[in-house]
């Protein structure tokens, strides 16, 4: 359950939200490419969604070096970040590859639907925990 009753209603990181890596898999499988590019940067690459999903531009990858340059809104404003570095693990790559090939040159950003945010992500992850096949 992501909020108790009384409380008042907060964003969760999307990592407490998404639980196991049985739970993604189902997940990924019911997800259209742009949720699939959502999740896996968000489960594989360990970026903060949304701030750094939705900020991730295709000249940010490295596809030579397997590697990604991650822009850091949140902490942008302290010295020294901004941006850091995140190697493309191979299940992020395969993802990565298929969004690529469908949105690549279509859309500067990654993730081509930059107007979602966190409520509407933790809203259709419980949706589709819930009807997840087993």
């Amino acid at each position: 359950m992501l909020f108790k009753p009384g409380e008042p209603r907060r964003a969760y990181p999307l990592c407490l939200v998404l639980g196991t890596c049985c739970t993604v898999d189902k997940l990924m499988k019911k997800a259209n490419p742009v949720w699939q590019g959502i999740l896996g940067l968000s489960r594989f690459g360990g970026l903060r969604t949304p701030s750094e999903t939705f900020s991730l531009r295709w000249k940010d990858i490295d596809w030579e070096m397997n590697r990604m340059s991650i822009p850091e809104p949140k902490v942008e404003h302290h010295e020294g970040h901004g941006i850091r570095s995140c190697p493309i693990f191979p299940e992020l790559r395969s993802i990565l590859d298929e969004a690529f090939e469908i949105f690549g040159d279509k859309s500067e950003y990654v993730v081509a639907a930059p107007s979602i945010g966190p409520q509407p992500i933790q809203r259709w992850v419980g949706r589709t925990r819930t009807y997840a096949p087993k």
